[in-house]
């Protein structure tokens, strides 16, 4: 359920145009519907000081399922939002149990069932969400009032009723929404009756429906008067949304009006091919390129036809080509070196281990031998892990998958970095997903990509700093979050996981690389975002789904 309303200011008088006088009649009418009484309103306030301990429980199982359910997870624009809505939720929870019930508390709760219609959500996850709510007060009252059977009887019903009450309000919004959508239907009807469609135009249609490219069509004054399915499918708009006046800013967002005046700039003959990004109803944001002609026919002012591909997943597979380009670029010249540069290592711990009993027969060793040979030891032990890291580049090992939950990972690395956080005074924290997150990945490949990242991250923070592990499972994937409140990455585009780059005095810059490697071999995916104080790393893993 969508709460942010709660929180807005509406401009509409309260219940959709109703006057005050009229909002209290309809709810005092709902109120004698459902059987909500006085002595159940004093119920549910005295339950709220035992339920709000509670809210923040309800709100984090009640997120976590949406995730699992691709509609209604598809209405969701990102965590930031996400995490502003589990806020909204328990201000709302709260609201439900101590009201007051009066003019104002109907209409922002209306305004709730406004957005739940505006973002696309379908009634029925709205209708299942409100019982998954109904259904965790009710265990909440059984546990506060269990020692009163009577009493905890009364506290489940008024929960019920006032839970009806609730929903009846946001059902109105879908009423409404219904009655237009139907009128607008009817008027597409009439229209369809009115026009004699001939063989050649239904070809026409039909095949431009059925093509896997965005087709647009505008009239001589630049108004948007035709799409295809795909146009529809991919943004999440119907076709009477995308035909009104605001369809460019939702589009294309700040590039709407340069799109517009490149297309509108082709000429008979002379197409115009822009690529430009597309935004979904869902605030996703996809890569389309796009081929704008004019055509004119005797009688009228021309009309502007836009074919559109989406070309989004073949830039992310040119992206991760490159990427991996450079890498086996990088893995040819790591094997080189590592060939040439283990056979001298190897002699040359030969013959330390050599001086170092030479040096123990001995009965006085200067202390400065004693450290020379140390220094040597390490400078040896460095170089032979860095040859190590070259081969993870050039010779990847083959996956050992297994079905592993995601949570145990997380927990298991930081058990293993907790005495380095500690060393180094900052803060590691886990914050598992509240079901299990199984993904089918070699665990210990998996571990030594986290464990790259969170050194990196403790590293970035310093003392007194915070790295958190954050599993999120999707509907098809499943991912960790490593986030640190560093100063962050000052550029955007830096490459970061090309092999040999790094920002640190005396990196070797492959730890990276083999992130990257190694997510790439899983069939996964490794991003970052930063600016000062929130780095975040995110992989992606495919989460593994059995069946509803």
């Amino acid at each position: 359920m969508h709460v942010d309303a709660l929180s807005k200011t509406s401009r509409k008088p309260p219940w959709y145009g109703h006057s005050v006088d009229g909002a209290g009649a309809l709810l005092g009418e709902l109120r004698s519907y459902v059987g909500l009484t006085d002595a159940d309103i004093e119920l549910l306030q005295r339950l709220r000081h035992r339920a709000e301990p509670h809210f923040v429980a309800i709100a984090d199982e009640f997120y976590a399922v949406i995730r699992m359910h691709e509609g209604a997870f598809a209405v969701l624009k990102d965590e930031a939002q996400a995490q502003r809505l589990h806020a909204s939720l328990q201000v709302w929870l709260g609201e439900l149990l101590t009201g007051p019930l009066d003019a104002e508390y109907v209409a922002r709760h209306a305004r709730i069932g406004e957005t739940h219609v505006r973002v696309g959500l379908n009634l029925r996850f709205m209708v299942t969400a409100m019982t998954r709510i109904r259904c965790a007060l009710e265990r909440v009252a059984h546990e506060a009032f269990g020692a009163d059977p009577e009493l905890a009887d009364r506290a489940r019903l008024a929960v019920g009723r006032i839970c009806d009450l609730d929903l009846a309000i946001m059902l109105e919004s879908y009423k409404d929404d219904f009655v237009a959508r139907t009128e607008r239907a009817q008027a597409r009807e009439r229209e369809v009756l009115r026009a004699q469609l001939d063989a050649r135009r239904r070809l026409y249609v039909d095949a431009m429906e059925a093509a896997d490219v965005l087709i647009l069509a505008f009239d001589a004054s630049g108004r948007l008067v035709l799409t295809n399915r795909k146009v529809q499918e991919l943004t999440g708009f119907s076709e009477d949304e995308l035909n009104d006046d605001g369809t460019f800013g939702r589009l294309f967002g700040e590039q709407a009006a340069q799109i517009r005046a490149r297309w509108l700039a082709a000429a008979p003959g002379a197409p115009v091919e822009v690529d430009g990004e597309l935004h979904t109803r869902a605030g996703k944001v996809r890569v389309v390129r796009w081929h704008a002609s004019t055509h004119h026919r005797d009688g009228d002012g021309g009309t502007l036809v836009v074919v559109g591909l989406d070309v989004t997943r073949e830039r992310e597979l040119e992206r991760r080509a490159r990427q991996n380009e450079r890498l086996a670029a990088a893995g040819a010249l790591a094997a080189g070196l590592a060939h040439e540069v283990r056979n001298p290592l190897n002699g040359a711990n030969l013959h330390v281990a050599v001086l170092d009993r030479a040096l123990a027969r001995l009965p006085h060793v200067p202390e400065a031998a004693l450290e020379a040979t140390a220094v040597l030891r390490g400078e040896i032990r460095r170089l032979s892990d860095l040859v190590t890291d070259f081969l993870d580049v050039a010779r990847p090992k083959p996956l050992s998958r297994s079905e592993l939950d995601l949570n145990e990972i997380a927990r298991g690395i930081s058990l293993l970095l907790k005495p380095e956080a500690e060393v180094k005074k900052a803060t590691l924290v886990v914050e598992p997903f509240p079901f299990p997150a199984p993904a089918q990945i070699d665990g210990e490949r998996v571990k030594q990509v986290l464990v790259n990242l969170v050194r990196n991250g403790l590293e970035a923070v310093g003392e007194g700093g915070r790295v958190t592990l954050r599993v999120r499972r999707l509907p098809r994937d499943v991912e960790i979050d490593v986030i640190d409140d560093g100063p962050g990455i000052p550029d955007a585009g830096t490459p970061i996981f090309d092999a040999f780059f790094t920002t640190k005095e005396k990196g070797t810059g492959l730890g990276l690389s083999i992130v990257h490697r190694i997510v790439s071999d899983h069939g996964g995916d490794v991003s970052f975002a930063s600016r000062p104080g929130a780095t975040v790393f995110t992989v992606r893993l495919p989460a593994v789904v059995t069946p509803p």
